[in-house]
Order: C-alpha cells, then structure tokens, then sequence
C-alpha cells in the first residue's frame, strides 16, 4: 500500500509540465489570486524573507508580478483556481501543491513557518551556515 502511494506521489509530480517545469526544484511558487492591497504590501514588506527561502511570487492579477500569460492558465488549471475567489498557494520545489489559504487567512509568518519546517529547508539552512 506505501508502495502505491510512493509511485502515485511521483506520478503527479512527474506529469508537471509547461513552463512551471522550469521552477521545479529552483523555487517554491506562491501564488496569489487576492486583489487585496494588505496582502500585497505585506508580501513587498519582507521580499528578503522570501529570497531566503527561494520563494517566487505571482500575483495573477497585477502586471508586474503576474506569469506569462501561458504560465497564469497553467496555474489556474492545475491548483483549480476560481475567478473571484481569493487564495493563496503554496506549491513546492517538487511542484506539488503544499498549502491553499484563503487570502484573508494569509500571513508571511505562517508561511514561512511552514517553508522552515519543510525537511528540503531545514537542509538547505544548514547548508547555508556550512558554507
């Protein structure tokens, strides 16, 4: 049965495609459906906690940090998205979709509390103090 689970895990991140392919395993994407002005300003306010944690930030509905138009239908497809709805998604370096808040629910210190307790970056932390 863990056998199973494994190769469907794999399976999903192995059908990841399109352009998102080209983040995969260089960033973790956040994505971000919210016209809210608040959580803009907030995500402006800690870009280099973000950095640090290789963090890429689309927000679909502004011009400076929206994807390629090809890249924003391949996101809608893949996490689901729904027009008028605001969320916010976390997807991993692996590609796969780790959180979906409701933008109202979104902090930064959640998010990097999640990022932090992730084993990919607990790894990459202690590279980084070796280094």
């Amino acid at each position: 049965m863990k056998l199973l689970a494994i190769l469907l895990s794999l399976t999903v991140v192995e059908s990841i495609g399109g352009e998102l392919n080209d983040f995969r395993w260089k960033q973790r994407i956040l994505v971000v459906t919210s016209s809210s002005l608040s959580l803009r300003v907030n995500l402006v306010k800690d870009e280099v906690g973000l950095l640090e944690r290789d963090v890429r930030v689309f927000i679909l509905d502004d011009p400076e940090k929206a994807p390629s138009a090809s890249l924003a239908a391949e996101l809608k497809q893949r996490l689901k998205i729904r027009d008028g709805v605001d969320e916010v998604f976390l997807l991993g370096k692996d590609g796969r979709t780790i959180l979906r808040w409701k933008a109202e629910e979104f902090t930064l210190s959640a998010l990097f509390l999640k990022i932090d307790s992730m084993p990919m970056r607990k790894a990459e932390m202690q590279e980084r103090r070796e280094k």
